[in-house]
């Protein structure tokens, strides 16, 4: 027979046979290694041949280990004597039976063993993988790394948490114990011992036989134990386990949690018995013992070093070989403490599980009655909107027909003006009947915007805003603010000053309509509750790249507690602040929307008795213009020819005498047609190929047919699809403009027409020309030498007056230019230049005239 016997073995098992065998103290017995295979094809004899035959020619036993890697393999080939094969499907099952294995990985984990995990930079270079390359294929095919961790491997854990970063994947370790592991090798070398025996003792062979079922058939039953299942049917399989296993007729079990006796386990047990083993438990100091009657023992069931409950295996049948008996149980003990651990995890795992589970019942409860609410909520939400909706189209259209019933007096106001100005100008009337005829241009033209800005209030609120931008002369600006105001600030005989810091831009990009109702609400209402002979300021300058407005005034004040109040729709600081001093109390409320539609903010400090300061704080975006703004067009500038055809469809009587009034000045025909179906038959008597309608200007609200209506049918009509119509409406609503535009108009004038509007529509459709300027029958009488001397005088104390004091410069040259005003002035031109350049700030420039004047070059 042979000498010893030699275990050959892949390499990753080498610590694990080394360390049974040491524990066991197997001096028969030694290791060989061949090279893992996991990642190759299976292994063929011819790889291991060399090596066998060498231990065999020593008389040496050989058993080949092997799992996938010899899974082909049925026996030893004929040639190779005293070998045996010993393989299962996965190496991991000769440490936890084949159920666990399959569970984890169905899991999708990745199985590991200790002595891979000690080279494993070593096995990813030899199967070609760097870092992305192993990343990318556990990322791909691994959910998770199990190591099945048999304890011999010092550093194992932290060889895991290396590999596991490395590859980016979450880990797991699971203790297995070298337990089922020993009992195999055990079992392979009584084997080879029996076999070596064999003729020596027939005896010892036949009880290493029976040893061996025996370790077979517990390894079965071990094996049943590792399932998932709950502690219970763990402990009933333990006893079915030891009564076969030890042909025992009693077996008892006594559980134990956290160091306290739980409950009795056991097929057929009197109260005697449940005695007799709370005492043994409660008395047993070694890890096993015998029974009193020797026919059994007691057994404690450990893991990691807790005691889980005490076993009890009695009665044996073959009480003789209970030695062998507890041997084999002593192994299978640590088995079944694993197992019930893993049932009482299970169990707390289910609990939480049901736990969780009624939680989560409660919260889709909940959520579904929160669901039912807000459904409600939704609903009421919905009903809400659409009563706001039709609240809000009651309003819009209250607003359209005010605009309307407002914009058709305030349209004949501010025609008539603009034809009385220009009349005055022909004929020569004084300077100052010129200027108020252009305030009330300039009120109306204001009391218009007012009303525009009035009916975007509710745009505001409605979200249906829109700002325009527009290239704005900063200076001009002011100055026309300043301008409206200034017969107010007389009567009040206040002090009126504006000033712009140096550092602005000439020219800016905003809303010039909403930028300059804020300036007029702000500077109105400083005006307003100012007393006489104080003063009010209107300051801008660039602050932080921004451009700030302050209007500051000696006023009345407001209390703290309503300085909040004020910018609310409808609201003055006190009650009699209304009967005193008048006022909706709706522009400081337009005033605050509109500061924030352009992008700002707007800031209140006052104090009562003393006066306030409103600072108003926008977006400063200069523009990009270097010209100086062109003149206003005037009407003797242009000369229509007497072959234009115009048709007007206005119902309202005043605007038609305002209109035909405004066109005569103009010296143009028109034909006015008071609705929409007289219209068209004018339109159908009128139109013709050789002589065709030049321009109709269509109102929007007529009686029977409105103006969209009529529009659609006059373009319909034969050979009239491109006459040009252009809507006149008091109605300044977007919706409006866009109704038009889909009718087929190719414009819109908002009432009250504004000369500047009008005039370029007309010299777009109408037929025109250059005027020729005739000479001045009625000149005026040379300027009289004493009216020059004062003159000069005058230009002196201009230029005197330093160019911040914008106000003082505009009153001397209104002065000036009043001295001359009747006779044929020669100054009156470079005064115009003058004031020109203060109001662009060209400083220079000013002073450069009025030196010219004062000290002119010989000639």
């Amino acid at each position: 027979m042979a000498n010893k016997l030699c275990l050959l073995v892949c390499e990753m098992l080498k610590e694990e046979v080394a360390a049974t065998l040491d524990a066991e103290s197997y001096h028969d017995t030694f290791v060989v290694t061949f090279p893992t295979l996991c990642s190759r094809p299976q292994i063929d004899w011819s790889l291991l041949e060399k090596t066998i035959h060498r231990y065999q020619q020593e008389e040496h036993s050989v058993c080949l280990f092997g799992g996938n890697c010899a899974a082909r393999f049925k026996d030893f080939p004929l040639q190779l004597k005293n070998c045996k094969l010993y393989k299962t499907e996965q190496c991991y099952q000769l440490f936890i039976d084949k159920n666990t294995a399959q569970h984890y990985t169905e899991q999708g984990a990745y199985l590991l063993n200790p002595r891979w995990l000690k080279n494993w930079r070593h096995y990813l270079k030899e199967w070609g993988f760097d870092q992305k390359a192993a990343q990318e294929f556990f990322g791909e095919s691994v959910s998770k790394l199990v190591l099945f961790d048999t304890g011999v491997e010092q550093h194992s854990t932290q060889h895991l948490e290396e590999f596991a970063s490395f590859v980016a994947r979450p880990f797991q370790t699971v203790s297995v114990g070298l337990d089922i592991f020993q009992l195999s090798l055990k079992n392979i070398i009584l084997e080879w011992r029996s076999e070596k025996e064999r003729r020596e003792k027939e005896t010892v062979l036949k009880r290493s036989n029976q040893k061996f079922a025996n370790y077979t058939m517990a390894l079965d039953l071990a094996g049943s134990l590792t399932s998932i299942m709950g502690e219970e049917e763990v402990i009933l399989k333990v006893l079915e386990l030891f009564e076969i296993l030890c042909a025992a007729h009693k077996a008892t079990f006594i559980s134990v949690m956290d160091g306290v006796p739980e409950k009795i386990w056991s097929r057929s047990i009197t109260p005697e018995d449940s005695q007799d083993i709370k005492h043994k438990l409660q008395s047993m100091e070694t890890e096993y013992c015998w029974t009193e009657n020797q026919k059994g023992f007691y057994l404690r069931i450990n893991y990691l070093d807790q005691m889980l409950g005490l076993l009890e295996v009695n009665e044996l049948l073959f009480p003789e070989h209970k030695e062998d008996y507890l041997n084999i149980s002593r192994n299978i003990a640590k088995i079944c403490g694993l197992a019930i651990a893993n049932a009482r995890i299970y169990q707390q795992l289910k609990a939480q599980t049901f736990e969780l589970q009624q939680h989560q019942d409660h919260l889709t409860e909940q959520v579904e009655k929160q669901t039912a609410s807000l459904r409600k909520i939704n609903e009421e939400l919905e009903r809400a909107k659409i009563d706001a909706e039709a609240a809000n189209q009651a309003k819009s259209s209250f607003l359209a027909n005010m605009s309307h019933e407002i914009r058709t007096p305030l349209n004949a106001i501010v025609g008539f003006s603009q034809i009385l100005a220009n009349q005055a100008r022909q004929l020569s009337l004084p300077r100052e009947f010129q200027q108020n005829l252009e305030t009330i241009r300039q009120g109306g033209g204001n009391l218009s915007e007012l009303i525009n800005n009035v009916l975007d209030l509710s745009k505001i609120e409605a979200g249906k805003f829109s700002i325009s931008t527009e290239t704005i002369n900063l200076k001009l600006l002011v100055q026309s603010i300043y301008h409206i105001n200034k017969g107010a600030v007389l009567d009040k005989e206040l002090l009126f000053h504006y000033h712009l810091s140096p550092n602005l831009p000439e020219f800016i990009l905003s809303d010039r309509s909403k930028l300059n109702q804020i300036l007029m609400n702000l500077v109105s209402n400083a005006i307003k509750f100012t007393p006489k002979r104080k003063a009010v300021r209107l300051h801008a300058k660039k602050q932080d790249d921004c451009l700030v407005f302050e209007v500051i005034d000696q006023g009345i004040g407001i209390p703290q507690e309503r300085q909040t109040a004020i910018f609310e729709a409808f609201e003055q600081a006190e009650s009699s602040t209304t009967r005193q001093f008048g006022g909706t109390g709706l522009g400081l409320a337009i005033t605050g929307k509109m500061v924030e539609l352009l992008g700002g903010a707007i800031q209140l400090k006052s104090v009562v008795g003393e006066g306030s300061t409103f600072t108003v704080k926008l977006p400063l975006v200069p523009a990009k213009i270097t010209d100086t703004p062109q003149n206003t067009i005037s009407w003797q500038e242009y000369s229509f020819s007497k072959n234009n055809k115009i048709v007007v469809i206005e119902d309202n009587p005043v605007n038609q005498d305002m209109i035909k009034t405004l066109f005569r000045e103009l010296e143009l025909k028109i034909e006015m047609v008071d609705n929409g179906k007289q219209g068209i038959a004018t339109i159908q008597k009128l139109h013709t190929e050789e002589d065709p309608i030049d321009l109709i200007l269509m109102d929007i609200h007529m009686p029977d047919m409105d103006g969209f209506e009529a529009t659609r049918q006059i373009l319909r009509l034969p050979g009239c699809s491109q006459i040009p119509i252009v809507a006149v409406s008091a109605d300044a609503f977007n919706e409006r403009r866009q109704q038009a535009f889909q009718a087929g108009m190719v414009d819109y004038l908002t009432k009250p027409l504004q000369i500047h509007q009008l005039f370029p529509l007309l010299t777009k459709y109408l037929q025109h020309e250059k005027a020729q300027k005739e000479p001045d029958a009625l000149a005026s009488p040379s300027l009289p030498d004493n009216i020059k001397l004062q003159m000069l005088d005058e230009f002196q104390k201009l230029a005197s007056i330093p160019f911040y004091k914008t106000n003082k410069i505009d009153e001397q040259i209104e002065r000036m230019l009043e001295l001359g005003r009747t006779y044929d002035n020669p100054y009156a031109p470079v005064l115009e230049q003058i004031k020109h350049a203060f109001i662009t700030r060209n400083v220079e420039k000013a002073e450069k005239l009025i030196q010219e004047v004062l000290n002119p070059s010989p000639s």
